[in-house]
């Protein structure tokens, strides 16, 4: 992907757009956007999303094989608890903002019935408890802990004139967003 600087003639490449998971009260990192599994679970706060502790396929996997992350980064793990939910009982550790305590969701430690097993490893972030940042200039570093409210460092990649860009058009994130003209036509109308 070229961008042309200032119409100079000049071609640099844009770096590489990184989206992250933020605690929605402070701003903390806490996964790649990348790692979400599934954004069709319910949490006790209306819907939530699924996320791998590794931002790679192998951790997609649904054997019921822990992930070896313990925890997401940025998250305090509270002690296991046996919890009845509508798919059978779970083993689960709430998880916490390591800056501001607020809870976030969960983490998936057992599970009795067979077929919820590929949850073990994995967490359940609250939408209404997190929020999707992105950026073009400083990837998120989620290997180190970062101040809430502040892009983590990290190196710029260039791109490579041959790489691919493949654009998901299935994207789920403007689920029950009203577009500007919308809104405004909603406002005069209102009048």
């Amino acid at each position: 992907m070229k961008a042309d600087t200032h119409g100079n003639g000049n071609n640099r490449y844009l770096t590489r757009h990184v989206s992250c998971l933020r605690c929605s009260k402070c701003g903390a990192e806490l996964c790649l956007k990348a790692q979400i599994i599934s954004k069709g679970f319910t949490g006790r706060h209306g819907r939530a999303y699924l996320v791998s502790a590794e931002p790679t396929a192998s951790a997609v996997s649904m054997s019921g094989s822990i992930s070896q992350a313990e925890s997401l980064p940025n998250t305090v793990m509270q002690r296991p608890v046996p919890r009845q939910y509508v798919t059978g009982l779970h083993t689960v550790c709430d998880i916490s903002c390591a800056f501001c305590g607020s809870v976030l969701g969960w983490k998936y430690v057992s599970a009795e019935e067979e077929s919820q097993r590929y949850k073990v490893g994995k967490f359940i972030l609250e939408t209404k408890r997190i929020a999707m940042s992105s950026s073009w200039e400083s990837p998120c570093n989620t290997n180190q802990p970062v101040s809430p409210g502040h892009l983590s460092p990290g190196p710029s990649e260039n791109m490579n004139r041959d790489e691919h860009i493949e654009f998901d058009s299935q994207d789920e994130d403007d689920d029950g967003c009203i577009s500007c003209l919308e809104a405004l036509d909603q406002a005069h109308m209102s009048d």
